[in-house]
């Protein structure tokens, strides 16, 4: 028994370590669509591209560029704006980031007039990978040529949580003679310090103020998939008499350090109210952990980060406990696998909608009782933005299929 579990183990490693070996790269010429697509796939994973407008200033789209397209710019003086003919992007025939030729496709900002944008490319499912190599182009008008900037900030983030950081400063090309004026980045090089294993769901790029528009091309990423320092069996919680009881218990833990238990009121913003060191650092299982939280809000959000002695981790699903359970419309897990149970304040009749992050409706269902148990096994992974009316009732969340 115990040669065909050591078997089991050894394979599961070299299937990991495969898994790793594989590297994509999305040129972003086969993306298809009307108007300036934010969504692309590539090796079946899925990403999003993302624009952050810190300071309420406006950015432009970021998405695929697609010649002939048209789209809006919501940034001042904006209007239905008509892409020229192509050609502007970098060459997809690249060895050791210099390439020949043009491409068509590529993300871009729409010229952006907004201050300080942040821009981002994350997986729409909370899959992680790490990056290797990008290409990036900066421009202070509005693209006609390419202008080093001061600085552009690349921040490597895993749920939320930055995992690396680099400033660069230096180092930027400016003309077109080289990979038609971007600018290569190497993760294992970049900033003397190798990132180009990093497990990170989301890449976000912060240009300095003197840029006003900003494209990415070559994104060339890998799968991660990670051997867990801990297999986690079981992550529940209860709420009485205003106290959240949160429990798990381990199945198996390898070279584990801690667990540390985070809370949320909006599951966006996270903060850690307890940390227990791991019991079982040798390989030995079956553990369980507790802790009791007393300060807790109206809704309350809570997941597990498990960190190995390393420092690389993994997260939990998320639990949703709420006080107030009359009166409101609740629906629960998310994350979701399989089953979506919605909860009515009462018997009346509710209809529930389900919306892509296309903007498209794909399932409308009536409700006919408090409790309702939907299948969306059908749905791909991604995230989904559900609308749930029951007379003056209305809950409008987004929700994540995995």
């Amino acid at each position: 028994m115990k040669k065909k579990l050591l078997f089991n183990f050894v394979f599961y490693l070299f299937s990991c370590s495969l898994l790793q070996a594989q590297v994509y790269t999305e040129t972003f010429e086969g993306v298809t669509g009307p108007g300036k697509p934010t969504l692309f796939i590539n090796n079946s994973q899925s990403f999003t591209a993302t624009t952050a407008t810190p300071g309420a200033t406006l950015g432009g789209l970021f998405g695929v560029y697609i010649p002939l397209n048209t789209w809006t710019m919501p940034n001042p003086g904006g209007g239905s704006t008509n892409n020229g003919p192509g050609g502007f992007g970098v060459g997809t025939s690249c060895t050791s980031g210099n390439c020949t030729g043009v491409s068509d496709k590529f993300l871009d900002n729409g010229s952006s007039l907004g201050v300080s944008q942040v821009y981002s490319i994350k997986t729409t499912d909370s899959h992680t990978f790490s990056i290797k190599n990008i290409q990036l182009f900066f421009s202070s008008d509005h693209g006609n040529t390419n202008n080093a900037p001061t600085s552009v900030i690349i921040n490597g983030k895993k749920a939320g949580v930055t995992v690396f950081t680099i400033n660069k400063v230096s180092g930027f090309i400016t003309g077109f003679a080289m990979n038609n004026g971007f600018n290569y980045i190497n993760f294992a090089t970049e900033g003397g310090v190798d990132h180009s294993n990093a497990s990170i769901d989301e890449i976000e790029f912060k240009c300095a103020a003197n840029v006003n528009y900003f494209a990415v091309d070559n994104f060339t990423w890998s799968p991660v998939s990670i051997v867990l320092p801990v297999q986690l069996e079981d992550f529940s919680g209860s709420l009485h008499n205003n106290i959240v009881s949160l429990n798990w218990h381990t199945g198996t833990e390898i070279n584990t350090n801690r667990f540390e238990l985070q809370w949320s009121k909006n599951a966006l913003d996270w903060q850690t109210i307890n940390s227990q060191l791991a019991k079982g650092n040798k390989g030995i299982g079956g553990n369980n952990y507790s802790y009791a939280h007393n300060d807790i809000a109206d809704l309350n959000f809570y997941r597990l980060l498990m960190i190995d002695n390393n420092g690389k981790f993994t997260i939990s699903k998320i639990l949703n406990l709420s006080k107030k359970s009359r009166g409101e419309i609740t629906f629960y897990p998310n994350p979701v696998t399989d089953k979506l149970v919605i909860t009515l304040p009462n018997n009346e009749i509710a209809y529930a909608r389900f919306i892509n992050s296309n903007g498209q409706v794909i399932k409308t269902m009536q409700l006919n009782k408090a409790i309702t148990t939907i299948d969306i096994n059908d749905f791909k992974r991604g995230v989904y933005t559900i609308r749930i009316i029951q007379g003056a009732l209305i809950k409008t969340e987004k929700i994540i299929k995995q």
